[in-house]
């Protein structure tokens, strides 16, 4: 996300080729390293999780980044639809639980995880 975020972010999309309400974002070189250290971490934790939980909740995460990144082809990044942030928090926050849960750890109380709804200026 830090990339997509950036003003200057050269990001393209196209149609996936099987799934077609879907799109595929590109990067450009600056780009490139932020795609290869998701993909890195996606794999690192494909690799050593037992739960299946935590494997779709990694999934989740992962699709919620391209979905917004591929958005950023056509949006500039303050124009980023709030509904798609929201999807990507939950996600993460699923991520975390599953994660807390597989190592043994307490959850973390619901509260934390309050999704602030974003609302434009009027």
């Amino acid at each position: 996300m830090a990339y997509t975020l950036e003003p200057t972010a050269n990001i393209t999309a196209v149609q996936h080729p099987r799934k077609p309400d879907s799109l595929m974002p590109f990067f450009d070189a600056a780009g490139w390293p932020y795609k290869e250290k998701l993909e890195e971490a996606s794999m690192a934790v494909r690799l050593v999780t037992e739960s299946a939980e935590t494997l779709s909740a990694t999934g989740d995460v992962v699709r919620c980044v391209r979905q917004l990144a591929a958005l950023r082809a056509t949006h500039c990044a303050s124009a980023l639809p709030v509904n798609d942030f929201e999807r990507l928090q939950l996600a993460q926050n699923a991520f975390l639980t599953a994660v807390r849960r597989e190592l043994g750890l307490t959850t973390i109380p619901l509260s934390a995880y309050a999704v602030r709804r974003l609302r434009p200026d009027p």
